[in-house]
């Protein structure tokens, strides 16, 4: 197989705990032209579904590992499509709204689920997806963002994850407040507090995100033309 391509910058969790399972089936399923980006989307959408199953049934342990599952696939038809250079008019749209159900419906089932814990969860609960987004938004609103680059790795785990220190972003983005809210809580038994700390990271991205990008926009306003 030829080298996988990957974003040269990505969310902590992502490099260090998802690319290197992802890149190794990835290399696993490259042969196979049936398996297609957008059909690993489809699939990663009905895993999410089910997390989000798993999630209202209080079965919280295996709706961590749906989640996750549902992450792991969502990585691999990225990196499927990077690497056979191939691309699909509908291919982002459908990406996001997978997206859009593994997080949206998997917080609205943990927020049915951890209901009976009392209006301080609820709250809690309510307010992660608006900070999530709210990061998302502002992110993408800036109009001087870097420009995706790319790597080319093999597709070995040990190969990936020797990359992932150099690929590594900042700490604490939403990915790995999703990790910490959908994953690693519900694993330990904690959930309220892996929102908790999504919550935390979200709110200090888009605290520190705002009011810096702010800062520097209104400098360059004040700027005189040349």
């Amino acid at each position: 197989m030829v080298p996988l391509k990957l974003k040269a910058r990505d969310a902590w969790w992502t490099v260090f705990a998802i690319d290197p399972i992802a890149g190794t089936l990835v290399r696993a399923v490259y042969p196979f032209r049936a398996v297609t980006p957008n059909r690993l989307t489809f699939a990663c959408g009905l895993v999410a579904a089910a997390a989000v199953v798993a999630f209202a049934a209080d079965s919280l342990i295996a709706a961590a590992l749906l989640f996750q599952a549902s992450f792991v696939i969502d990585c691999m038809d990225g990196k499927l499509a990077f690497t056979r250079d191939q691309t699909s008019r509908y291919g982002g749209y459908l990406d996001v709204v997978a997206d859009t159900l593994r997080f949206s419906g998997c917080a609205a089932a943990l927020a049915y689920a951890l209901a009976p814990s009392g209006a301080g969860t609820i709250a809690l609960l309510a307010l992660y997806p608006s900070l999530h987004y709210g990061v998302i938004l502002t992110g993408k609103a800036w109009p001087d963002r870097a420009p995706v680059t790319s790597i080319s790795v093999p597709a070995t785990p040990l190969a990936l994850l020797r990359a992932a220190p150099g690929r590594a972003g900042k700490p604490g983005s939403t990915v790995d407040a999703e990790a910490c809210a959908f994953t690693i809580g519900p694993l330990i038994g904690h959930p309220v507090a892996g929102v908790a700390v999504a919550v935390a990271f979200n709110a200090f991205h888009l605290l520190a995100g705002v009011g810096l990008r702010t800062l520097r926009a209104a400098r360059a306003v004040e700027e005189p033309v040349a």
